[in-house]
């Protein structure tokens, strides 16, 4: 009952796996890649003296070249300051394909779930120090409280690749046996 609780809230916070974008694409139109692919450099704290800059801002004009973005599109995604910029350019200006392409080009420098799956495993490291229900109760209020107060932004969750899901499932499976085992009243066996 427990881990099917935690397992609830799990999915409800993160494990989103709908698609990301407003549905249908806008025409393609020539785009200047290199300012967008700039500007989400900037956004992942990558300074361009940096080793990695080079290729990395290769990748996303190649992303962008290759999957067609829009005009809108490129002048958002360039002109965002911050990962909520960077959230809004793609659910306003990507759709479901070209959000892929962007993630598996930026990969971690610029996930949105990063940070949140993150959280959960604290949650996780939290519940597991717990020896008792009080302490389990205390952290699964917390974590229900961040699940609404996320919810509560209103935004949809960003879509999740299958490395993080099964990361999300280990993170949510640990949580539920180690509430299990706090929330259970008998002493442990001699």
């Amino acid at each position: 009952m427990l881990r099917s609780l935690v397992m609830v809230c799990l999915v409800g916070v993160i494990a989103c796996s709908g698609s990301s974008g407003s549905g249908a694409a806008e025409p393609a139109v020539k785009a200047d890649c290199t300012a967008a692919a700039t500007g989400l450099l900037g956004i992942g704290k990558m300074r361009p003296e940096d080793p990695k800059a080079g290729s990395m801002r290769d990748a996303l004009v190649a992303r962008c070249t290759e999957d067609a973005w829009s005009a809108a599109a490129t002048t958002c995604l360039g002109g965002a300051s911050d990962m909520k910029g960077l959230k809004e350019c793609r659910y306003r200006h990507l759709t479901g394909l070209q959000t892929d392409g962007l993630d598996k080009a930026g990969g971690e420098m610029l996930s949105l779930l990063e940070p949140l799956i993150a959280r959960m495993s604290v949650f996780a490291d939290e519940m597991c120090a717990c020896k008792d229900a009080d302490c389990a109760n205390r952290v699964s209020d917390a974590m229900t409280k961040w699940g609404q107060d996320l919810a509560a932004a209103g935004e949809e969750p960003p879509k999740m690749s299958e490395e993080q899901q099964d990361r999300a499932m280990k993170i949510g499976t640990r949580m539920a046996g180690c509430m299990e085992k706090a929330m259970d009243p008998s002493p442990p066996a001699n």
